[in-house]
């Protein structure tokens, strides 16, 4: 082959004339053209060497090259310059010797001793290079040696990983490649063997730490070929492939060259990780030592996958490349440059050491995307502003989406019992802000009105389905409640509404909307649910607290408990009421869970008809009430609204409500009690006389007067029958006659002449003489 010479053609053709060397079995590939024409745009921004880059992806194993690949890459790229793989797979190395600085570097390395072998002159001045063949069983990687003070003074032996362009290759500047004379391949014969000073300087220890660490993992199944790995990467990683190119040409700061290593390695590629690293000079024992370490860490703690952004790029940058930004639970991008090369089987092998699964990993890599809390037996995931039921449903999921094919029952569970108990809480840890209201455009100090933006750290499990805008009126509202209410229990009203947005329990007061027929108390209900959120409301019936540890546990982390038209049966017990109405300690029990104890917020609010009996007549439990009496009918004609509910519970609407109760709440928080009108008084007048059945059948019954009398035995045998009858639960004779006695202090109980026992002053109107 004769020395071909750029002779001011304006587009050379240098693949041209190296059809010659594919017969002495070069595995010559191409290299972009020196000016980056006919290149693509994506290439030449990021090129940073104009006719040395290789255009094809697996060049570094390349061992040999046909003539129709050659003749294909002529039409893709007529102007591309021919270059020659270094290392292990095509034989040979090089050495570049770039001006007198490279040239006295070379005699003190060589000691004299250059063989002669092949030798071109590069574009650049006074710029030399030689290649020699590799002796077989040796690895011999870069090595270089440069004062960094002038420009193209440097000695650098190039090995594994690179390539060198040969003749007729056309340098930037313009200036051809040209063999030495008599030292071209087909004159001079094959290239002398790497003299020995060469293999001292540039062979890669045989055993080192990382081989040492890659041998106690375990085998997969996935492999590829690193340099593949790294060409791969890339492709797809602008950044990555820019500094390639500077490990490749003398090395990146030790900062990138870290991260880069455990981008690699976590992915699951310590030999490509190896394989960058060697290709620069700063390659020595500390960067063995370093990799091997970070190499044998994977499997016991294997490394998170290294964000782009700590790699230094922006979010446009990331969405380019990845199409699709990820985010964590604190709103931190997440995406990783590993998932360029990562399969789907590296992603799962995470979750395993040694083929056993750690439930550890699948939970932490789970919680760093998502703010979950678990207390009161129930797992609770932060979504939009509050933690949300429905936690262990949603891990569930996430298990089985990252396990894939090896999704098992058994690890879902290990791993929901591992986060569970990770973010466990007291029951008393949550909702602990009692000056906050979360709304959903904020969390809203209701003293000042005040709107701060959400935060996870508040463990809020309730979230009202309201804006917050305190110009919002709610004219449907105002208007239905004066239709509806006593005029003086509209303040009642807004207080209810206000209290029950609150976890606040001191007012120990329930809530009980009475009266018969279409009097717009279930209105009022709906309303009232559709303002806090059926999502923060439990139905448990008031009979039914004191009865089923089941139901009480429905109260946990709820603002409210209602239940309409509740049934008139009677209170067999009130202690619970009194409990749950103080926010005193109660315990309860979810089917096939632990018990669990907690102290409930949730404000009663009941509705019926008839009130139900009890037989706790004391003031401990009339206190707690206020009754609200609906007596005003409405009949449904022709002039009816049916559409009322839909306008009382409007977005704006809400809003508006929401301005009223917020009045009704710094009211009672200034005041410190319920406004208590006329008309719940009596109402409560109403209901303790209804459930005192002894006051009832003193009343009913009976004539207190100064001359009545009546024996003991009869009167409670009249009174128990009467309470029978009325489906009363009767009082003991000694109560009957102790709660009698107190409501009429005049009556006395003698045994005259040793006669039955009597009363005096009290008789039964059927028989006052008696």
């Amino acid at each position: 082959m004769q020395n071909t010479e750029h002779c001011g053609e304006s587009k050379p053709s240098p693949l041209k004339s190296c059809y010659s060397y594919l017969e002495l079995g070069l595995p010559i590939i191409p290299c972009c053209t020196p000016n980056h024409s006919g290149m693509s745009q994506k290439h030449r921004t990021t090129c940073k060497s104009p006719g040395k880059a290789p255009l094809i992806k697996g060049w570094t194993s390349r061992t040999k090259t046909t003539a129709a690949e050659l003749e294909q890459w002529q039409i893709q790229w007529p102007h591309a310059n021919p270059g020659l793989p270094l290392g292990n797979a095509s034989g040979y190395v090089g050495v570049d010797i770039d001006g007198e600085t490279g040239e006295n570097l070379l005699a003190k390395r060589s000691g004299g001793d250059v063989t002669v072998t092949w030798e071109f002159t590069t574009g650049s001045p006074d710029s030399r290079r030689l290649i020699y063949s590799i002796p077989d069983g040796v690895t011999l990687k870069k090595y270089k040696q440069a004062d960094t003070t002038k420009e193209h003074a440097e000695l650098a032996l190039l090995g594994e990983g690179q390539q060198t362009v040969i003749p007729p290759a056309v340098h930037s500047s313009g200036k051809t490649y040209k063999w030495a004379p008599g030292r071209d391949p087909f004159t001079f014969g094959p290239p002398a063997p790497a003299p020995q000073w060469m293999i001292d300087l540039m062979a890669v220890k045989k055993v080192t730490p990382i081989a040492e660490a890659r041998s106690k993992k375990k085998k997969v199944a996935v492999s590829s070929d690193p340099v593949e790995v790294l060409d791969k990467l890339a492709e797809k990683c602008p950044r990555f492939s820019i500094d390639l190119k500077q490990q490749r040409d003398g090395g990146v700061d030790e900062d990138t060259w870290y991260m880069w290593l455990c981008v690699l390695v976590s992915a699951g590629y310590s030999e490509a990780a190896e394989v960058f690293s060697t290709v620069s000079t700063k390659h020595d024992d500390r960067s063995i030592s370093r990799l091997g370490k970070l190499i044998a860490r994977q499997d016991e703690d294997p490394l998170p996958p290294v964000r782009c952004t700590t790699l230094g790029c922006t979010e446009a940058e990331i969405k380019t490349c990845h199409k699709k930004i990820r985010v964590n639970r604190d709103g931190d991008i997440t995406n990783s440059p590993a998932a360029f090369i990562m399969s789907r089987a590296q992603v799962v092998r995470r979750y395993f050491s040694g083929g056993q699964f750690i439930p550890r990993r699948l939970g932490e890599h789970i919680m760093e995307d998502y703010y979950l809390l678990f207390a009161g037996e129930k797992l609770f995931i932060y979504k939009d502003g509050v933690y949300c039921d429905g936690g262990a449903e949603f891990v569930r999921h996430e298990c089985k989406e990252r396990l894939g094919d090896q999704f098992k029952k058994d690890r879902v569970n290990e791993t929901l019992y591992y986060i569970e108990t990770s973010v466990n809480h007291k029951p008393d840890e949550l909702n602990t802000r009692q000056d906050l209201i979360n709304v959903k455009n904020g969390l809203l100090e209701w003293r000042t009105g005040k709107l701060l933006t959400h935060n996870p750290k508040y463990l809020s499990t309730i979230q009202l389905p309201l804006l917050y805008d305190p110009s919002a009126s709610c004219p449907n509202t105002e208007r239905f409640w004066r239709e509806v209410l006593p005029e003086d229990c509209i303040p009642t009203v807004e207080e209810i509404f206000g209290i029950s947005m609150t976890t606040l329990t001191k007012y120990e007061t329930a809530f009980m909307l009475t009266g018969i027929g279409a009097n717009g108390k279930g209105t009022l209900i709906n309303q009232l649910t559709a303002f806090i959120g059926k999502q923060n409301i439990s139905n448990v019936p008031l009979q039914d607290l004191g009865e089923h540890r089941f139901k009480r546990a429905e109260l946990f982390s709820k603002l409210l408990n209602i239940f309409a038209d509740l049934d008139k049966k009677a209170l067999q017990s009130t202690g619970y009421f009194k409990m749950i109405t103080s926010g005193d300690e109660i315990d309860a029990e979810r089917k096939h869970r632990d018990p669990f104890f907690f102290r409930p917020f949730a404000k009663l609010v009941f509705s019926a008809n008839e009130l139900p009996r009890t037989s706790d007549q004391t003031h401990a439990f009339f206190r707690r009430w206020i009754i609200i009496p609906f007596e005003k009918r409405f009949t449904r004609g022709e002039n009816a609204d049916v559409r009322l509910l839909e306008k009382i519970t409007t977005e704006r609407e809400l809003s508006g409500v929401l301005n009223h109760a917020l009045v009704g709440l710094r009211r009672l928080d200034a005041t410190d009690k319920f406004t208590h009108p006329q008309a719940t008084r009596d109402a409560l007048e109403t209901y303790k006389l209804a459930n005192d059945s002894a006051a009832a059948f003193v009343k009913e019954c009976c004539i207190v007067t100064s001359n009545a009398r009546v024996s003991t035995g009869k009167l409670y045998v009249t009174y128990k029958n009467w309470c029978v009858d009325g489906g009363m639960r009767p009082l003991s004779n000694r109560k009957f006659y102790a709660r009698l006695m107190e409501i009429h202090p005049s009556i006395v109980k003698a045994r005259p002449g040793g006669l039955d026992r009597m009363f005096y002053g009290i008789g039964l109107e059927i028989d006052t003489n008696f």
